[in-house]
């Protein structure tokens, strides 16, 4: 049996909705989700967020793309095996691993953080343990978001380095703390 990718982005970076083909069935790429306007007409009704001006500042900033050169065989070499990015990208159950795996990391982290509020002993200790599994799933987590990345388009490839760049900075706090 051969594999044939059939999934795309339905939305980049920034929000832009992508067409979707789900089972043979492809969703229309204009429409958003409960509005009833055009992605277009939903977007001459508003101003976009300095955070997503910021992001499509990103997407168009070719000098992210050194980077995404020398790091795209990387994240290829990661789904050359066709079972292997099936399971990251979640064919079977329709969810990638990548945001099952940011549930365990940042639930560990911010029940870390929590616990620290408290200033007993054993809170703190608590706090310390539950940092470890936070790191402990950066890895696999970082693996599954390098297989969303080497099918994604180069803005959201120049988007997902600073991810990758603010994400791996956070690890390393985590650790250090």
């Amino acid at each position: 049996m051969q594999y044939r990718d059939r999934r795309e982005p339905s939305i980049s970076a920034t929000g832009v909705r992508r067409p979707r083909e789900l089972k043979g069935i492809t969703m229309p790429a204009d429409t958003t989700s409960g509005t009833g306007l055009t992605s277009e007409e939903s977007a001459r009704n508003q101003t976009p967020s300095a955070f997503i001006r910021a992001l499509r500042r990103l997407e168009r900033s070719d000098s992210l793309d050194p980077v995404v050169r020398r790091v795209e065989p990387l994240a290829s070499q990661i789904i050359a095996n066709g079972r292997i990015r099936r399971l990251l990208h979640g064919d079977a159950t329709g969810i990638p691993l990548h945001g099952v795996f940011t549930d365990v990391l940042f639930g560990a982290w911010f029940m870390a953080q929590f616990l620290d509020l408290f200033p007993d002993h054993g809170t703190k200790r608590a706090a310390t343990r539950l940092v470890g599994p936070g790191v402990g799933a950066a890895v696999p987590t970082a693996l599954a978001g390098w297989a969303e990345w080497a099918l994604a388009d180069r803005g959201t490839r120049r988007v997902g380095i600073v991810h990758a760049t603010a994400n791996a900075v956070g690890t390393l706090i985590f650790i250090g703390s």
